[in-house]
């Protein structure tokens, strides 16, 4: 499990949760106001 200031990501249950709401990593892209992140690529982008 990580923590974070804008929200808790559980890798097991593969779901993002921060302040814009709860997004789904099936897709293996999740968008958000703080960045994207590429769960496929294996690389977090953010400009917090």
């Amino acid at each position: 499990m990580l923590s974070a200031e804008s929200g808790v990501l559980s890798a097991e249950s593969g779901v993002v949760s921060a302040e814009s709401g709860v997004l789904s990593t099936e897709s293996g892209v999740v968008s958000a106001e703080s960045g994207v992140l590429s769960t496929e690529s294996g690389v977090v982008s953010a400009e917090c």
